[in-house]
């Protein structure tokens, strides 16, 4: 009877620890994963943020900056006609003035109408097309909302801001 008595405190014992140490592997690996997926998070939230920008740009200015990578980036630091200045961060630009990511590779960056798509490397700092399995290229692209869209069943109109009133 001894003998079963003790055996059992000891079980317990050994399926505790060993689910605590199955539990910090897992923790672990969630941790390396999320911190590994963090710069990528933190890239996209950029990215949206450099749309916005050169939303804002075509706005004030009237169409989106022209040229290759560095007259584009100067364009939103103020060299343009208008002179309008919208901030671009330092760690934003390499040594030639170009708008990278945090890879150091700069974007590739294309206008038309009213859409901006913005282009990552990746990690990897390749281009890859969509053939590539595997690829981690980053792509962003972004079409404003229409200034008025019409609410259902109703002849007024749902607007982005109250200046912006449907004719």
């Amino acid at each position: 009877m001894r003998s079963e008595s003790n055996s059992s405190p000891r079980i317990v014992l050994i399926l505790v620890i060993g689910l605590a140490v199955i539990g910090t592997g897992w923790a672990w690996r969630s941790a390396k994963h999320w911190k590994a997926n963090q710069p990528i998070a933190n890239f996209r939230a950029e990215v949206d943020h450099l749309v916005e920008i050169f939303h804002k740009y075509k706005k004030y200015v009237g169409e989106y900056p022209k040229g290759n990578h560095a007259e584009i980036a100067r364009a939103l630091q103020g060299e343009n006609q208008k002179k309008v200045i919208l901030i671009l961060k330092k760690s934003d630009l390499n040594l030639k003035s170009e708008i990278v990511d945090p890879w150091g590779t700069p974007l590739k960056i294309y206008f038309a109408n009213k859409e901006v798509l913005i282009r990552s490397t990746g990690p990897n700092k390749q281009f890859e097309d969509s053939k590539t399995d595997g690829g981690d290229d980053d792509v962003r692209s972004d079409e404003p909302p229409p200034p008025c869209i019409p609410a259902p069943n109703s002849p007024a109109a749902l607007c982005a801001s109250p200046t912006e009133n449907p004719p």
